[in-house]
């Protein structure tokens, strides 16, 4: 369905962008050096576009949006 991919596609844009990596990631330990997401950096980013991807797909599922 087309929400699902938008949000996907959207939620990638913001959770990989040097934004949020000097903003979010930046402020745990280990995340990033030198700018740059570390492997424990990537692993949150992943983690977070598969937990925002379950919650859309539940919030449809159910009807919600």
């Amino acid at each position: 369905e087309i929400k699902r991919v938008l949000f996907l596609f959207l939620t990638g844009i913001i959770i990989f962008s040097h934004s949020f990596v000097d903003g979010v990631l930046d402020r745990l330990d280990g995340h990033v050096y030198v700018g740059s997401p570390t492997t424990k950096g990537t692993l949150t980013q992943l983690t977070l576009l598969c937990l925002g991807y379950i919650i859309i797909d539940l919030l449809i599922k159910y009807k919600w949006l």
